[in-house]
């Protein structure tokens, strides 16, 4: 009896670490998707590049600087990997339909044939009206979205919301 007991455990054990390692080797299989968001202050620098055409009696801390990165690493198994980002200009602009983006500027480097990808965007925003709630509120909605192809043509996709992400220095 005890050898059966013996021979039960061993093999619950086994059949565990088998589901286990199949259950890792999954996971490893998705790209790492990294999302940082932050809002600061402008500089003294940043404030007098402003154009203040437009804006009655503007001050420096009417305005603030979005700084949006996201980087995307992939293991090898991976094919087809498709980045999608939501227009962060429209996401400022459409919260109470003025006009609040002003400047920015933006890059990416995202070849299929690389195992990363990267983007980054800055911009610049007329915040006055706007507490930190409400401006994590404009981008809660927002999502990147990551999909690729596994090694066994399984379709699959990964989404990071914007809003949660964004940090106020």
């Amino acid at each position: 009896m005890k050898k059966v007991a013996l021979l039960v455990t061993f093999f619950l054990l086994a059949v565990s670490m088998g589901v286990g390692y199949y259950v890792g080797k999954q996971k490893a299989a998705e790209p790492k998707v990294k999302v940082t968001a932050v809002v600061y202050h402008l500089t003294d620098e940043e404030f007098q590049e402003v154009d203040p055409t437009g804006f009655i009696n503007p001050t420096k801390e009417d305005f603030r600087k979005f700084v949006f990165d996201l980087n995307v690493t992939q293991p090898k198994e991976i094919r087809d990997r498709k980045v999608t980002l939501p227009p962060m200009k429209e996401g400022i602009n459409q919260y109470d339909n003025s006009s609040r983006y002003l400047s920015g500027e933006s890059s990416q480097q995202d070849n299929p044939l690389e195992d990363f990808a990267r983007y980054h965007e800055e911009f610049i925003f007329y915040a006055k009206g706007l507490d930190n709630s409400t401006i994590k509120g404009i981008y809660r909605p927002q999502m990147v979205t990551v999909s690729w192809t596994t090694k066994e043509g399984e379709p699959k996709s990964k989404q990071v919301g914007i809003g949660e992400r964004i940090r106020f220095k």
